[in-house]
């Protein structure tokens, strides 16, 4: 399984020792107001501070306290310059800039701290989502399929989106779901539709049976505003069935052109009693399948535009399942500027047809 990489950090974390420019800006700013206070006659010590705001901003606590360290002391010998040496102007100038300069220094750990909590955290997000999503073989029965999940980078917190497929006599069960909400609650509500799954995609007769166990047990574990959206997907040789619970349509590939599968009358997410249709499509050989959470198509652009699945077909049709869905988080991140705002689930698989399936054997 390929697993985006947070990055609810990169507008916040400061960068690591050495490697950025702190100190140049800090001192830069420092020598500036010193040469205008010089050179003008214009008091500016309290000013002074400035240059220890300003590097608590973009550096570490360390690399500040240095500049501040400077700092003071040149307030302090602006007494001489300026021939107030001692005098009441003079004192509260100098008191003023210690004390901006100090809280530069607290505030500029304060965040550092706050910032390694949320890698903390981020980490611990990861490591649940792993944990949560296992990794799918590339080949079950007579497919091929291939997985991601692509992080939002604007939280932390953990997604509900999920996935699963199973091979079993009916053929192989797909799962592709979406859980409102996130945090500790939706990867629980997650857990339990997935344990769910897997216990009962082998031993279900049909998808509607299947989704009104999944539904039993969301209801167990949901409050009342909360639900799931849920697709399910049962691939036989060369037939596909669906099922959908709220969720959205499949997207067949066939020759570089997709079109949305029809999934019956629009039925609730788990949760609420559903009990949704089947149908039943064709599945030829060296077609493809897309199964995605919402994320994937809500994604915008600066423009407010959405991503365009659309003038993705031919991307979704090229190499194999895997470099496809390469290809597809490459281009929405893009799109998105990098700050997806949703996590996007993916599942593409294809029909290899009986021949390799045979190959294989």
């Amino acid at each position: 399984m390929h697993t985006g990489h947070r990055s609810a950090l990169r507008a916040r974390v400061k960068p690591a020792q050495g490697s950025d420019h702190g100190l140049t800006v800090g001192f830069a700013i420092l020598v500036i107001l010193l040469v205008a206070d010089l050179v003008t006659g214009v008091v500016l010590t309290a000013s002074y501070a400035s240059a220890v705001i300003v590097t608590a901003l973009i550096t570490t606590p360390q690399r500040t306290a240095v500049v501040a360290a400077v700092t003071l002391p040149l307030s302090l010998s602006s007494g001489f310059w300026h021939d107030s040496f001692g005098t009441r102007d003079w004192v509260v100038r100098c008191i003023l800039a210690a004390l901006l300069s100090a809280g530069a220094l607290v505030a500029s750990r304060v965040s550092t701290r706050r910032e390694e909590r949320l890698q903390q955290m981020t980490r611990i997000a990861d490591v649940v989502q792993r944990a949560l999503l296992r990794a799918i073989p590339p080949e079950l029965g007579n497919i091929a399929i291939a997985t991601r999940y692509q992080s939002a980078t604007q939280a932390a917190a953990i997604g509900g989106d999920l996935y699963e497929a199973v091979s079993t006599d009916h053929g192989v069960r797909i799962l592709v779901g979406d859980v409102r909400g996130k945090g500790i609650e939706a990867a629980e509500t997650a857990a339990t539709v997935l344990g769910a799954f897997k216990h009962a995609a082998s031993r279900a007769p049909d998808l509607a049976t299947l989704a009104a166990t999944l539904d039993r047990a969301v209801s167990l574990v949901i409050d009342e505003e909360d639900f799931v959206t849920a697709l399910l997907v049962e691939v036989d040789g060369a037939e596909l069935r669906v099922a959908s619970c709220g969720h959205h349509p499949p997207l067949h590939i066939t020759d570089g052109t997709g079109t949305d599968l029809d999934t019956g009358e629009p039925s609730p997410p788990l949760g609420f009693a559903v009990e949704p249709e089947t149908r039943s499509h064709p599945f030829p050989a060296g077609s493809r399948v897309l199964l995605y959470t919402d994320g994937l198509i809500e994604a915008r652009n600066d423009s407010g535009d959405f991503f365009d699945l659309d003038a993705a077909h031919q991307v979704l049709a090229a190499g194999t399942p895997d470099d496809a869905l390469d290809a597809i988080v490459q281009r929405v991140t893009a799109h998105a500027g990098h700050r997806l705002e949703d996590d996007i689930a993916l599942v593409l698989f294809e029909n290899l047809g009986d021949s390799r399936a045979a190959a294989r054997a």
